[in-house]
């Protein structure tokens, strides 16, 4: 069977499977929309919280100095346009920063990537059998999608069946796990680097780095919050003091217990954004897996590969569970879910999808 995927390039795919591409397309572009709708319901949720707060010390300083009765609501349309200016452009360009750096790092190429996240350039001609196996099957897998060059990398620190592709500002790229590298036959091998090879002609790659890059914006402001909850221990590793000096560290320790309430609501606000904005990358990445494997079926013209492929993972204990901590990063670039959860699923159930395969 490799041979002949090597040397015969695949079927033409059916009108069909060119009408679910452009629909993939085309729901991407929903999905993008609505994760910027998680930016501004963020940025809204903070210029509220900013508001709340200005108007309740604006009351209280009020009631203090003679005005008795003032009340929040009182407040509130007085306030000065300026605080929600800068709270909303202070919102704004921490996350717009935040995502554009983890972008840039990205887009640095993919050596960079991948030694990101632990992962070893496999060379173009290898002396291990299994490593020298998966350059021909990355060759082959090329060919028959039209002979898309790929960089490719191990995970040695990672014993579970797995493997994801992405797309860097230089070249694309294939990263699979040690455990596929040695425990995967020929053509469960081709099943998987298809997929990846797939997940980069349907433009997966380039949206899942994409909200890889504006996730990252949006935890910025749940990292602020965790910061500032943790203020006081900045203030204690200073130690005591006596005299003015003790004084003065009680002063910022009590500001501390402050800025560590305050911080609580912005990591609230910071981390209910994350999980909407993960909520619509799961929705994203489940629409776009079964066409991935439709497209793998077509590069190995294989669909019994990729079936017994899915079959193998689901019969292992570990399925496809990663350790490293990027597994929830770049969890919707995989080709099977890193992270086992009940909810906010990146993938549909391994069921579904061999399912779907086994349909005539």
């Amino acid at each position: 069977m490799a041979e002949t995927v090597g040397a015969a390039p695949p079927a033409p795919p059916s009108p069909d499977f060119f009408a679910a591409q452009d629909a993939a397309r085309a729901r991407a572009r929903r999905f993008l929309a609505l994760f910027a709708l998680c930016v501004v319901a963020v940025v809204v949720a903070m210029d509220a919280y900013v508001a709340l707060f200005s108007a309740m010390m604006l009351a209280h300083d009020a009631n203090v100095h003679g005005a008795p009765n003032v009340l929040i609501g009182d407040v509130l349309p007085q306030l000065p346009r300026e605080v929600l200016l800068a709270s909303t452009a202070g919102t704004a360009a921490l996350i717009l920063v935040a995502s554009i750096q983890r972008r840039r790092e990205l887009a640095r190429g993919s050596e960079t990537l991948a030694q990101s996240i632990g992962a070893r350039a496999v060379a173009e001609k290898p002396e291990n059998p299994a490593e020298r196996q998966l350059r021909n099957v990355v060759e082959e897998m090329a060919l028959a999608s039209g002979g898309l060059p790929l960089a490719v990398y191990v995970l040695d620190g990672e014993t579970a069946i797995n493997g994801f592709a992405g797309a860097s500002a230089r070249e694309p790229f294939l990263v699979v796990t040690r455990g596929a590298l040695d425990r995967l036959q020929r053509d469960e091998m081709q099943a998987l680097v298809a997929y990846g090879i797939g997940q980069l002609r349907n433009g997966d790659a380039k949206l899942n780095l994409q909200l890889v890059g504006w996730l990252a914006g949006i935890t910025a402001i749940g990292d602020v919050g965790k910061r500032m909850i943790k203020s006081p221990s900045y203030v204690l590793r200073g130690g005591g003091g006596d005299g003015e000096v003790g004084d003065l560290r009680k002063g910022i320790l009590g500001l501390s217990l402050f800025v560590t309430f305050l911080g609580m609501f912005v990591a609230a606000i910071g981390y209910i954004g994350v999980l909407l904005a993960r909520f619509v990358r799961a929705l994203a990445s489940r629409q776009r897996v079964y066409l991935a494997d439709a497209t793998a079926v077509q590069y190995t013209r294989d669909p019994v590969a990729v079936r017994d492929l899915l079959r193998r993972i689901e019969s292992e204990v570990q399925g496809g569970t990663l350790v490293g901590p990027y597994k929830e990063e770049f969890g919707p670039m995989l080709f099977v879910p890193g992270v086992k959860r009940l909810c906010l699923r990146t993938h549909p159930k391994l069921r579904q999808r061999i399912a779907r395969l086994e349909k005539p």
